[in-house]
């Protein structure tokens, strides 16, 4: 099944990038290339900014970056899941070793895993309304523990967590979609992230 995902996640993507550059000649003499003239990736230096998600595996993020006319721009990306905040305030410095030898009593409770991706890349306008982007990155998936101590001494009434550096690891990451401009001032974005597998969405402000 998460192969099937992530075929059709980028077969879609791919078409959308194949389907707009074609309409970029049937429309070339309709573009504007000042901001006098008009408001589209095409008619001028475009600042990125706003909110992106990876559906369903990282609710908060951002994107920032810089689309050019006709030429190629910049973009970074930030995206992590809300798995290390929930849990801050019940995390021990303790690794799964000394647990296991001096908290004998202690017993697992759960685990969580936290993902957190940083992106980079380049941004070229497909057309007034469409900036295609591609990057690369790096994903760092932390794995979490859950004991229970009897004593209820630690943590939130004995229940609390630790890291499990065996099981974390870090991942590369590749990314693509499109900016879609919406008026004056804002834009919508939609691609994906082949790690964690998602859909990538967002909105923003695009001056």
């Amino acid at each position: 099944m998460l192969k099937a995902l992530k075929t059709t996640l980028f077969l879609s993507i791919f078409a959308v990038l194949a389907f707009v550059p074609g309409q970029v000649q049937a429309q070339e003499a309709k573009y504007n290339y000042t901001d006098d003239e008009g408001y589209g990736f095409n008619s001028g230096n475009r600042i990125l900014l706003g909110y992106a998600a990876n559906i369903p595996n990282q609710y908060l993020g951002f994107t920032l970056g810089f689309s050019r006319p006709r030429t190629w721009g910049l973009f970074i990306d930030y995206k992590m899941n809300t798995a290390s905040l929930d849990i801050a305030s019940y995390l021990y410095d303790y690794t799964v070793e000394y647990v296991a030898t001096v908290y004998t009593s202690d017993t697992l409770k759960d685990t969580r895993g936290s993902w957190i991706t940083v992106n980079g890349g380049m941004t070229r306008p497909l057309n007034d309304n469409f900036c295609a982007y591609l990057g690369l990155g790096v994903s760092f998936y932390r794995v979490y523990r859950q004991y229970y101590e009897p004593y209820k001494n630690m943590g939130d009434n004995g229940y609390y967590w630790i890291n499990d550096d065996q099981s974390s690891t870090a991942n590369f990451n590749a990314n693509a979609g499109v900016y879609y401009k919406l008026g004056r001032y804002f834009y919508l974005h939609l691609g994906g992230d082949i790690r964690p597998l998602g859909l990538t969405a967002g909105f923003g402000l695009a001056p």
